[in-house]
């Protein structure tokens, strides 16, 4: 953990994420309450997002979401998401119950947050992910590129198969032209992994 806590980059994504988990919160009132939040809502929702914040972004440090980089987000990295979002919104929850019993605070506002902490804070990842997925320089250096691409099958359309693809699509630099898998089950022929073909048998 302290070795993540020196790299400048976990300070952006905090910040970033900070920046979203109040987003959502506010779009949590602001859908709760049609898009006219009365004053004295927006009073408890200063009062209440100065720790909600913190408290989230502590689960998300906790579960392991700056320990990577968001280029290369994965299932198990979303997988770690929903744990923080759920354990920290549960945890608000289960605060907010012993402390005022939810007085003055919509019980609908708090689903809503955890639906969008999710959808903002995973789609920041996977937009960035795609972002840099389809990166491949200027229009003159992909055709430079492809001038000396290497032609080349996947053989297995299984899970190492598909982990192959995933490396060369996240990583154009290395500079393959994948034409398709073959595989030695005859039941995959004509079907595809993502969008490349199962060509023949092995």
């Amino acid at each position: 953990m302290f070795r993540v806590l020196k790299n400048r980059n976990f300070f952006i994504m905090l910040a970033v994420d900070g920046l979203l988990l109040c987003l959502s919160l506010f779009l949590a009132y602001y859908m709760r309450f049609d898009g006219k939040i009365p004053s004295t809502e927006l009073f408890r929702f200063v009062a209440i997002v100065y720790w909600i914040v913190p408290l989230k972004l502590l689960f998300f440090l906790y579960f392991n979401l700056y320990k990577g980089m968001w280029r290369y987000t994965g299932i198990q990295d979303l997988k770690n998401l929903v744990k923080g979002c759920l354990v920290g919104s549960s945890l608000i929850v289960a605060i907010l119950l012993l402390t005022v019993r939810f007085e003055g605070y919509p019980r609908s506002i708090f689903p809503l947050d955890l639906v969008f902490s999710f959808l903002l804070t995973g789609g920041a990842r996977i937009g960035i992910r795609l972002f840099y997925g389809r990166k491949g320089g200027s229009d003159p250096e992909k055709k430079e590129r492809a001038k000396h691409q290497k032609r080349v099958l996947i053989v297995g359309a299984g899970d190492a198969g598909e982990k192959a693809l995933r490396e060369m699509k996240d990583n154009p630099w290395l500079n393959y032209d994948l034409v398709g898998f073959v595989d030695d089950d005859s039941q995959k022929q004509g079907r595809g992994v993502h969008d490349v073909s199962i060509l023949g048998v092995v």
